[in-house]
């Protein structure tokens, strides 16, 4: 009877420890979770489902520092890529919450750049100049570039 109960414990408790060990082998880490984003967005080209597994790094992996910073970057070049107005703000996030990352707030600080230089551009261009398409008669179509001192015609 006692070999009984010692037998059942022995194999309750290599129970509990296979089901632990393998709970652990099974989590993800930060950089696996990366690298699953990563291929989301770079091979898959499924940037919406690459920004939501980036914001989870960013959420579970906050001490990950180098990882979670990759992380908000990439955030930011997806928003990039779909032409949303989140991207500055996800650069700027890497500015300020990962100052210590100093090679990813470099790129994040380009990038930041990049964008107030073709902002101002857009709306300095869309003081100055108009494109206008004109639809005439069968299909002919003339465009109007037209700048304050001159327009011009192009047919």
């Amino acid at each position: 009877m006692n070999q009984k109960k010692n037998l059942v414990t022995v194999i309750l408790l290599l129970a509990g420890a296979s089901f632990l060990f393998s709970s652990l082998v099974l989590q993800e880490t930060g950089k696996e979770l990366f690298e699953r984003a990563l291929y989301l967005e770079e091979t898959k080209v499924e940037l919406e489902k690459a920004i939501e597994v980036y914001k989870q790094v960013v959420k579970k992996f906050p001490d990950e520092r180098a990882t979670a910073a990759k992380a908000q970057l990439h955030i930011g070049l997806c928003y990039e890529k779909l032409g949303l107005k989140e991207a500055p703000k996800a650069f700027q996030k890497v500015v300020d919450n990962f100052p210590d990352q100093a090679e990813v707030v470099k790129m994040a600080k380009e990038k930041l750049s990049i964008l107030q230089k073709v902002k101002a551009l857009v709306e300095k261009g869309e003081k100055e100049f108009k494109l206008s398409k004109i639809y005439r008669g069968d299909w002919e179509e003339i465009l109007t570039f037209q700048n304050p001192k001159e327009a011009r015609k192009y047919r």
